[in-house]
């Protein structure tokens, strides 16, 4: 583990972050007298379901000529290290000039499963790399540490809902059920799923079974509509349909799972069909 101090703590790792990221600043105009760093900046380069990756720059200065030969370098999330490294640069720094140096690195989110629950859940992980460079300079070697963070939004389960229901009669052995379901993706990237199953009830008797939006991509923070038609018929129901078509109202009940690559989530729906004139 790197022997860093101890204020290089999640908390004041965020407050560093706000001192010294956002865009790119000058070199100061001050002759510095030891080697230092003078700019950082941490970004979330991608940020899928399963794992995000963050890239970190920065710049070093010398007031002599040295060497930058190595970054040693941990990822830390929420305070805990997930990653560790060591990268070989072997680029001289030149006075009054300044030498970038970076770190790609990619870690796992927490399964969504795994967080707290309402109520104690949390939004955004605080993400930072930390770490020291090693110089050679004037016979001797030195080290810079350095710190940033950024927060990385957690990925949330889709989630669906029943957009729009109709409902008919097309004799008092038949009723068709179109359903407009609504599958929800809440998160900030793109979240493909292999397929949705589900299995329809009406009147808590089982109707039917299926699958859909098969290798279908939901678009980040966007919903998308899907339609399936249910018929209940003696064949579907029973011999004692005609009871269940009579009545005004009917309890329907979806319940199936959402599936992923890397997840699959349960789900279910339920309400009411209610029922006007036969055609």
């Amino acid at each position: 583990m790197l022997d860093l101090p101890r204020w290089i703590t999640a908390a004041a790792l965020f407050a560093f972050s706000g001192i010294t990221g956002g865009c790119k600043t000058a070199s100061s105009t001050v002759a510095a007298k030891e080697p230092m760093v003078t700019w950082l900046d941490l970004q979330i380069t991608d940020l899928g379901f399963a794992e995000y990756r963050v890239r970190l720059e920065g710049e070093v200065e010398s007031p002599d000529p040295a060497m930058l030969q190595a970054n040693r370098y941990e990822v830390v999330e929420n305070g805990r290290v997930v990653k560790r490294g060591q990268v070989p640069i072997k680029e001289s720094i030149t006075p009054g000039e300044t030498t970038i140096f970076h770190v790609d690195e990619s870690s796992p989110l927490p399964a969504p499963d795994l967080l707290p629950g309402p109520g104690g859940r949390a939004d955004a992980a605080l993400v930072a790399v930390r770490g020291k460079l090693l110089l050679e300079r004037g016979g001797r070697t030195q080290e810079l540490e350095y710190a940033q963070s950024k927060e990385v939004p957690l990925p949330r389960f889709p989630s669906l809902r029943v957009h729009e229901l109709d409902a008919a009669r097309y004799s008092d052995r038949e009723l068709r059920v179109t359903l407009r379901l609504a599958i929800v993706n809440p998160n900030p990237f793109p979240l493909a799923l292999k397929q949705v199953d589900f299995a329809a009830w009406v009147s808590a008797r089982q109707i039917g079974e299926g699958t859909l939006a098969n290798g279908e991509t939901l678009d980040p923070a966007a919903t998308a509509l899907f339609e399936i038609t249910l018929p209940v018929t003696t064949t579907t129901y029973g011999p004692d349909v005609a009871q269940v078509i009579r009545a005004s109202s009917v309890p329907y009940k979806l319940t199936g799972t959402l599936k992923a690559q890397s997840f699959q989530t349960p789900f279910e729906v339920a309400g009411e069909i209610h029922l006007h004139s036969a055609k």
